[in-house]
């Protein structure tokens, strides 16, 4: 990706600004300007434009609005860029407040190909478009894109801890612990479950065993051999069950046949006796068999009796009804002449009714709105008149009043205009002086740190004078004898032995001469740690001479005095309110003149207003008086209301009289229907009462006739004999001699199968039975006891061994996983293990990557003294340390001791390679260009020219290289150049390149 070109409005300082990257000469550039005016601001609208955000995550959007920008003004970014040989132009709207709205306005987003063709809207669609097609995220071009501002030294001098906070942001390395925690996670839920299955297996053991169980598959086998006694037991209770069987079985059958015969002889004396029971009920069925007779002949005259019976009845209701008839025929009649007389007098008033309907439509044509609100319209035209005059007159006062306060009321505009300019640049210059002070402040503080450092050196010298002097008296107490006779000395102590003679003297030795070069320990222990201190003391001087060095550098040689520089701004301050207050005052007297001009204007046109009102009203009171006249005139009532009450009269009266009229016809038309239906029915009745006499003169001599031939028959239980079920007595009858017939055949047989009539005794053998059976029972039951715990134990077994199986193959899991666990956590050897977690592993890899491509810049730009290398340890605290490797020295060095040139150079060179690290770890990634922001402050010609010419070789493979600072001598070293300009809080570029 890289910028073609950059269009803002209404963004930081840029009110509308546009800077076209083409005109930079595909060559290393400068962003100059001074501190505040916006450099940053470009990359953060670059940025914005992509992804949305700003170029730092602490900064939101909205951020990025002008302050000077109105409600009504929008924030716009239009980004054109390049990206694998396509052009795309980004346009983004800011998301912004209105001062006096909760509500945000909405921002918009839409990107577009080199042709013009939209590709997405919208801004989560063009932010999510922009990272699929760049492959990168918001985060990730940060960290590619821009060496931020005072971020330059932090992956550097930062101790192991921060830096792998750092390196675990950079290179997202929070999902090994993710590794780690998922791993741990799974251990301890399989090393939970194994613990369960275990208790499981042994709960199912001690359901077969008390012992304690050691070993699951020897408990195991233990368990099956007990299985196998079972099943030959169970074997041997079976054996002895078989005769049992064998003899109920016999016995069984014995006692069947006997209590079959039983069953006969019992059968026989109960088919005896109900036989003679039937013969005793013999008569009755006599007696049964005569009503079925008689039941039968009134069969044939049982249609003819109901007949007779329906038709009396429907006789008797007919004459009841033809009764009823006449009398309501001969009311309806009477009810019809009354009605007709009512319809002949209503239809003699029909010439007084249209009358009233004439006059009625005649109120009606007046009976609207219109004039049912006359009265009350007339007097609000009058008291609006009379109001609109009242209005019109204190108008005509007040303009007056204003008009001469106006003519009274002196403001000069050059003056306000002046005092404005005089204003503006008072602020600027109480602006420049605060930075001024500021500046001071800042070199003040530098004096006092350097002060410091040199007590702090004097003091550390004084104490290493002194470590000296004790280290040198104590030395020069051995240092008196020459080194010949020290020797001599020596030689003789040596061939000394106690209890011996002396080679010299032939004396014997008790005990060694003493000897003052012969020095105590405590002494000795003294001189080691003097010469530790004075070591100490030097590195610690050395150090503090290097950090003395850079404070002097940091000074400025140009030093302004704290005490004139606050005594101007006082000066400036007390100006600037008297400045203050004569533009307030001017202002105040505009602002009260504009305001006074305004409101006659409003005055005037609201009394022209006011005017036309009155005359609209005017005209309007006299149309509603012309209309009363009218209404008065046509209707000859005075009011409304007397109108309202004549239509209500007129209207009831009509109403009521055609009401009238349309019930009496309506009446006499149902009654004339009435009178027909009663006629007709009537006539029928007549004919139906006289067929129904003609069928009971024939059926009553018929049924007459029947019941003389009968004498228990009569027409008062008649209906009782009708009413008897025949095919019940019949089948009664039936079954009585079925019955007989029946039991006499069963005598015959039964008498036929049995020897003798006697009752044969089976109590004994049905007792012998019962014992057979109840030991059959007991050996039965331990035999169903034993086949139970036997298939118990089998079912148990088979859950044992699956379990078992289960268990063996969950702690093997187990044990993998524990192992796995430990080495990622980094203690595979125990608490005081010295290996590395998974994640700093990770680290530590992506550090070593970034020093490899980082040595081959940082040799090229200290001509191959220095190079960085991680310190060889795995140790939490200094794993991620970086120390630089002095060639020139042969010797390893801490960081701190570079100057600040070589720590730029080795930050620079560090930066950079994290870039291409992150660049190239992303994959896809493809990122043209690079800002760096800041860093050059403390730079001398050589290292800055280096760090240039780095710069220069990155820019020639291809890449949009730029620098953002306020550093003035980097102007004179870049050829192109984007200056950025600040006035009244508002900034613009321009671009000056070596072809201008």
């Amino acid at each position: 990706m890289k910028p073609i070109k950059l269009h803002m409005e209404f963004i930081g300082p840029y009110k509308n600004e546009t800077i076209d990257f083409r005109d930079l000469n595909n060559s290393l550039f400068l962003i100059s300007g001074r501190t505040g005016s916006g450099k940053s601001m470009i990359f953060d609208a670059i940025t914005y434009a992509l992804f949305a955000t700003a170029s730092t995550e602490s900064r939101g959007g909205e951020s990025l609005r002008s302050q000077f920008a109105s409600d009504d003004e929008l924030s716009k970014v239009h980004l054109d860029f390049s990206h694998r040989g396509k052009e795309y132009r980004i346009e983004r709207v800011l998301t912004y407040k209105k001062r006096k709205n909760k509500t945000p306005t909405t921002g918009q987003a839409a990107i577009y190909n080199e042709f013009g063709e939209l590709l997405a809207s919208g801004l989560k669609e063009v932010s999510v478009f922009v990272e699929d097609l760049l492959q990168m995220t918001a985060r990730q071009f940060r960290q590619i894109a821009l060496l931020p501002q005072g971020e330059f030294k932090k992956l550097l001098t930062a101790n192991s801890g921060e830096k792998e906070e750092i390196l675990k942001t950079l290179f997202g390395t929070e999902r090994f612990n993710d590794v780690y925690k998922s791993i741990y996670k799974e251990f301890k839920t399989k090393e939970n479950n194994l613990d369960l299955l275990s208790k499981e297996i042994e709960t199912k053991f001690s359901v077969v065993t008390t012992e304690p169980i050691f070993e699951f598959n020897t408990s195991l086998k233990e368990f099956e051999a007990s299985i196998e006694e079972k099943r030959e037991d169970l074997s041997k209770k079976r054996d002895g069950l078989k005769p049992v069987v064998s003899s109920i079985e016999k016995l069984s059958e014995e006692i069947d046949l006997d209590r079959k015969h039983n069953e006969k002889v019992t059968e026989y004396k109960n088919t005896e006796t109900s036989l003679k029971d039937l013969v005793t009920k013999q008569y009755k069925i006599k007696e049964t068999e005569k009503t079925l007779h008689v039941v039968e002949e009134l069969s044939k005259i049982k249609e003819i009796f109901n007949l007779e019976k329906s038709i009396s009845k429907k006789l008797s209701e007919s004459v009841q009804k033809e009764d009823e008839l006449s009398k309501s025929l001969e009311y309806d009649e009477n009810e019809l002449k009354t009605v007709t007389y009512t319809i002949d007098n209503l239809k003699n008033k029909e010439n007084l009714i249209e009358s009233k309907e004439k006059k009625l439509s005649t109120l009606n044509k007046h009976s609207t709105e219109r004039y049912n609100n006359l009265d009350s319209s007339i007097q609000h035209a009058e008291n609006e008149i009379a109001e609109l005059k009242s209005h019109t007159e204190k108008l005509t006062n007040d303009i007056s009043l204003k008009t001469k306060e106006l003519e009274e009321t002196d403001v000069s505009y050059d003056a306000l205009r002046v005092l404005s300019e005089n204003r503006h640049s008072l602020q600027l210059n109480i602006t420049e002086l605060k930075r001024d002070i500021e500046d001071a402040e800042r070199e003040e503080k530098k004096v006092k740190e350097l002060e410091l450092h040199l007590k702090e050196h004097d003091k550390l010298m004084n104490e290493l004078i002194i470590m000296e002097k004790e280290k040198d008296s104590i030395l020069k107490a051995f240092t008196e004898m020459s080194l010949e006779t020290s020797d001599s000395i020596h030689h003789l102590l040596s061939h000394l032995e106690v209890g011996k003679p002396c080679p010299v003297c032939q004396t014997i030795v008790t005990e060694y001469p003493e000897h003052k070069e012969m020095m105590d320990e405590s002494t000795k222990e003294t001189l080691t740690d003097l010469m530790n201190r004075i070591e100490s003391l030097k590195k610690e001087i050395d150090t503090l001479e290097i950090r003395i060095e850079a404070a002097k550098g940091n000074i400025s040689d140009e030093r302004k005095d704290m005490n004139s520089l606050n005594e101007a701004l006082s000066k400036l301050n007390v100006e600037f309110k008297n400045i203050e207050e004569k533009y307030t005052y001017q202002n105040d007297n505009l602002k009260k003149k504009e305001a006074l001009d305004r409101e006659v204007n409003e005055l005037k046109q609201l009394l022209t207003q006011k005017r036309e009102a009155l005359t609209y009203k005017d005209k309007s009171l006299s149309d509603l008086k012309n209309m009363k006249d009218e209404f008065v005139k046509e209707t000859g009532l005075n009011d409304f209301n007397s109108l309202k009450k004549e239509i209500d009269v007129l209207s009831r009266s009509i109403n009521n009289h055609h009401e009238m009229l349309k019930e009496s016809e309506t009446k006499r038309q149902d009654l004339l229907v009435k009178i027909t239906k009663l006629n007709t029915e009537v006539s029928s009745l007549k004919e139906n009462i006289e067929s129904f006499e003609a069928n009971l003169n024939e059926y009553t001599p018929k049924i007459e006739s029947f019941l003389e031939k009968y004498d228990s028959v009569d027409r008062s239980n008649i209906e009782d004999y009708f009413k008897i079920d025949y095919n019940s007595l019949k089948n009664e009858v039936d079954t009585f001699y079925s019955n007989v017939h029946e039991l006499e055949f069963t005598l015959n047989k039964l008498k036929e199968t049995l020897d003798s009539f006697d009752v044969i005794d089976v109590s004994k053998k049905e007792e012998r039975l019962v014992e057979l059976e109840t030991k059959k029972n007991e050996l039965t039951q331990l035999i169903t006891e034993t086949e139970y715990q036997l298939n118990k134990d089998l079912a148990l077994k088979e859950e044992l061994v699956d379990l078992i199986k289960k268990y063996n193959d969950a702690r093997e899991i187990v044990r993998k996983l524990s192992i796995l666990e430990k080495i990622i956590n980094g203690n595979s050897e125990g608490k005081r293990s010295t290996h590395p977690t998974l994640s700093r592993f990770v680290l530590i890899h992506y550090l070593e990557l970034i020093l490899v491509y980082a040595n081959k810049r940082l040799t090229e730009m200290t001509n191959g003294r220095y190079e960085l290398r991680r310190k060889d340890t795995y140790n939490a605290s200094e794993a991620l340390i970086i120390d630089v490797f002095d060639h020139f020295n042969n010797e390893t060095r801490n960081i701190a001791t570079l100057s600040g040139g070589e720590t730029f150079q080795a930050s620079l060179a560090l930066s950079l390679s994290l870039s291409e690290v992150i660049q190239h770890e992303a994959g896809s990634i493809n990122m043209d260009m690079l800002l760096i922001d800041e860093g050059f402050g403390t730079l001398d010609e050589e290292t800055l020219n280096t760090a240039i010419n780095t710069l220069v070789d990155i820019q020639t493979r291809g890449k949009m290289v730029g620098i953002i600072s306020h550093v003035e001598e980097l102007k004179t070293r870049l050829q192109n150049i984007i200056y950025v300009e600040t006035e009244n809080e508002r900034s613009t570029t321009k671009i000056v390149t070596y072809l201008s």
